[in-house]
């Protein structure tokens, strides 16, 4: 046959072929991995010394499987395309599909000599996959098979997922943008990388430490910021933007957030749904001397939680018929309506958390229907004090000690329920001790692990929570030890062990230890019936479910909130109500709340901060001139220092 005539056929079957979608047909995926064992024995009984032949953009590939991770020879690959295609499409000769690519393209050359080698590394390594839509489209599949063919992901780490997107962009490479040596690309990208890596045997013991400079605190006109996924599929990213109000809960709020959710619930291309949280910064002016002991600085707050203080103040500030405990209800039902919604079933979920989570709104942060990232600045101040709802999300943490990764003493719930503040305080090695979270990164490398989590979101759904769950523990580092294993068979023996709250007040007496005084002490501080009221309720909740944990929880606040000592906290007096049996007893009664109207309080609109336009450049600028590099002037009335442009003085 001659090869420089074709038929219409023919050229339209060798067009489909070279133009057909691979990466997204399942069913190709599968054929070329059952014929893997076929090629590796084939690609062994090669010389492995004869040079590699390109023959044109769609012969070079490389397969992934779970016995090998090599690439494919290029003509191998090409058979296998051309066997699948043949069989299940249009069958065709390959014969004279080799005789038309040369016909219409020529035969492609390799760069030979080493300058050409690495210029065409360099391009493939600087090539911009991700404004490329064909490559973000190849994603998806790709990396729902690689979860599918591993069965064991217990080998999977960073290092194997960065291989296995690079490996994924190179074959799309070499496929649609032009022919280079895939061995020789790996090989050479492997060798820069080894030429960047510190020489010394503990770097990994050091590598994360560092610092990293404060958030710039810039709220935005909503509280709530979303990005949705674009046309390929990943993460409804949910984010808190109020830093300046430390993201504060309010009826308000507690609404928009249950919408965004119900949003993300309904895109059809979200297939998980991140929170984040632009964190409030507190900064320390503590003046250190040698006796000043040394503790950790806790400066970042995700949020200070339910608007309990503030909507107290406003409805005691108006003069108008708005009953307080009827305001404190709705509060607490917006945030029980959207804490109910988010543990119903629904798509994997991921909370980034790198601040202070608030006691009276865990459920938000830590509930085990999310997978929890956590960091070095993360912690949760839980204990019997008084406050607002002093009772709060205690029903959070008993029913989550059962499912702790390890075994924890008996009574662990009951001695943090009443733990000091000293004892009470759970950071990272705690929270992970206790199961209520799951993954422990450096703040220094908080970002790179979102960024990482976002890239394996593509997967499809159901395949999804197994990419996260692969993509953030391959990010977990160890977090230090625990401090409950320091009195850990002290608190079993006594907390464990207590059938009253006076037994246990006589056992902690016997003991006469500085942990056991450290408690006694604080109780004494606490008007008598907190203590008591939630060593009932902690007995109460054991055997509950979801519901009644909230409905307990609730009437247990509200009968607080109509306590004498509520009203005495409030003026902030100390000479506190007995507690007797009646009184204690009297918590778990249904309390009527009143129906009265309800006043909302709302955090103030801040305003967005909308960076100057330089008159010199047209440029916006924040903060610097870009012109000359110096920094905007005041105005001298307390306005933006970079609102004024340094070199004219001219302000936006």
């Amino acid at each position: 046959m001659q090869t420089s005539t074709f038929t219409t056929l023919q050229k339209q079957t060798f067009q489909d072929f070279k133009t057909y979608p691979w990466n997204e047909d399942q069913a190709f995926q599968a054929y070329i991995v059952s014929t893997t064992k076929d090629l590796k024995a084939n690609q062994q009984a090669m010389n492995s010394t004869e040079p590699q032949n390109l023959i044109d953009q769609s012969d070079i590939g490389k397969i992934n499987s779970n016995t090998s991770n090599d690439v494919l020879q290029a003509s191998e690959l090409l058979k296998v395309k051309h066997s699948y295609y043949s069989r299940s499409k249009q069958p065709f000769g390959l014969e004279e599909f080799l005789a038309y690519e040369k016909q219409q393209q020529g035969p492609p050359v390799l760069e030979s000599s080493k300058d050409n080698q690495k210029m065409a590394y360099e391009r493939m390594d600087s090539y911009d996959y991700e404004n490329d839509i064909k490559y973000q489209q190849s994603l998806p599949a790709s990396v729902q098979a690689w979860i599918n063919q591993r069965k064991d992901h217990s080998d999977w780490n960073k290092e194997v997922i960065e291989q296995e997107f690079l490996k994924a962009k190179a074959m799309y490479y070499i496929l649609h943008v032009e022919p280079v040596d895939v061995a020789g690309y790996l090989a050479w990208k492997e060798k820069n990388e080894a030429k960047s890596q510190s020489a010394c045997p503990f770097a990994n013991l050091w590598k994360n430490k560092g610092k990293v400079a404060p958030q710039e605190q810039t709220s935005c006109a909503s509280f709530i910021t979303a990005e949705t996924p674009d046309l390929i599929g990943g993460p409804a990213i949910i984010n808190l933007s109020s830093p300046k109000s430390k993201n504060i809960l309010t009826v308000g709020r507690l609404n928009e957030l249950k919408k965004a959710y119900q949003d993300a619930i309904k895109n059809p291309k979200a297939t998980s749904i991140f929170f984040t949280a632009t964190v409030a910064e507190n900064p320390t002016h503590e003046i250190l001397s040698e006796s000043t002991p040394l503790r950790a600085k806790d400066t970042k707050v995700v949020s200070c939680g339910l608007a309990y203080e503030e909507t107290y103040n406003l409805v005691t500030a108006s003069r108008s018929s708005c009953d307080l405990q009827a305001s404190q209800n709705s509060l607490e039902t917006a945030y029980h309506g959207i804490s109910r919604e988010i543990h119903q079933k629904g798509k994997p979920m991921v909370w980034f958390i790198n601040g202070k989570v608030p006691h009276s709104a865990v459920y938000l942060y830590l509930s085990d229907m999310f997978v929890r990232v956590i960091t070095e600045h993360t912690l949760l101040d839980i204990g019997v004090k008084p406050g607002h709802a002093p009772f709060s999300s205690l029903g959070f943490f008993q029913s989550r000690l059962s499912k702790a990764p390890r075994p924890l003493p008996s009574g662990i719930g009951l001695y943090l329920a009443l733990s000091p503040p000293e004892l009470g305080l759970l950071r990272a090695p705690e929270l992970l001790r206790l199961g209520m979270a799951d993954v422990f990164v450096p703040e220094l490398r908080l970002q790179g692990t979102i960024e990482s989590a976002k890239s394996m979101a593509v997967c499809p759904l159901p395949d999804t929570m197994k990419a996260l769950q692969i993509t953030l523990l391959s990010q977990h580092v160890y977090s230090g030890p625990d401090r409950l294993g320091v009195w850990e068979r002290e608190i079993g023996d006594i907390f464990g062990a207590a059938k009253s709250f006076d037994e246990l007040e006589s056992s902690l007496q016997k003991i006469n230890n500085k942990w056991s005084k450290s408690i006694l002490e604080h109780w004494k501080q606490l008007p008598p019936i907190l203590p008591r009221v939630m060593f009932r309720l902690v007995d109460k909740i054991k055997d509950m479910n979801s519901l009644d944990i909230y409905r307990i929880e609730r009437t247990v606040n509200t009968q607080w909130r109509h306590s004498k000592d509520y009203q005495k906290w409030l003026k902030q007096e100390s000479s506190w109500e007995e507690a007797d049996e009646k009184h204690i007893a009297s918590y778990f009664s249904d309390v009527q709340v009143p129906n009265g109207e309800s006043m909302f309080y709302e955090a103030p609109k801040e305003e967005v901060e909308i960076p100057a336009v330089c008159p010199m450049s047209g440029i916006k600028s924040a903060a610097v001139c870009p012109v000359t590099g110096k920094k905007g002037t005041s105005d001298g009335n307390g306005g933006d220092e970079a609102s004024g442009c340094p070199m004219s003085g001219i302000r936006k």
